[in-house]
């Protein structure tokens, strides 16, 4: 991990509402990960919309899908492509559980996830030795996704403007 990521992540630490997310990650199946995690990203997803309108109301943003809230944060270029591709392919894995409960999530699930990480993210996992461990992979994955969000919300709330990716 860079030294500019470091210094980026250094406002997560102590932060209450990402530990319970890491309680909830570590407490379950698959299948209450990948929904659990499902539903923090789109609270982070909505908080970002809301901070990215004058009048948020307007639109009735509680009643937008998932998919229509990335599009719309990735139009609005507050997600990058990679972020943007990382949160659809949850999306497709949490609709495979929903739709077929006996869905088992694969290394190629996991992959598709994984390929647009950051070269020091996918460093990271393999160091940590994770690449073996499903579980321990995905939970990896989907902080990285979380700790993203929050961070972008973060800067938006200090009023930064969200043009500095990392």
């Amino acid at each position: 991990m860079s030294s500019q990521e470091e210094s980026n992540y250094s406002f997560i630490i102590g932060d209450k509402k990402f530990e319970e997310f890491i309680d909830d990650l570590n407490d379950g199946s698959v299948l209450a990960i990948i929904l659990r995690a499902h539903l923090y990203i789109e609270s982070k997803l909505l908080r970002l919309l809301e901070l990215s309108f004058k009048r948020p109301k307007e639109l009735d943003l509680n009643k937008m899908n998932f998919s229509m809230k990335v599009k719309l944060l990735a139009a609005m270029d507050v997600l990058t492509i990679f972020e943007r591709e990382s949160i659809n392919n949850l999306n497709k894995i949490r609709n495979k559980l929903a739709h077929d409960l006996n869905y088992e999530v694969s290394q190629d699930d996991i992959e598709d996830l994984l390929k647009f990480e950051h070269v020091t993210r996918k460093q990271l996992i393999s160091t940590l030795g994770s690449n073996d461990d499903l579980l321990l992979t995905l939970r990896a994955l989907l902080s990285f996704i979380y700790v993203d969000l929050e961070y972008k919300i973060t800067k938006y709330e200090n009023g930064e403007h969200l043009t500095d990716q990392f």
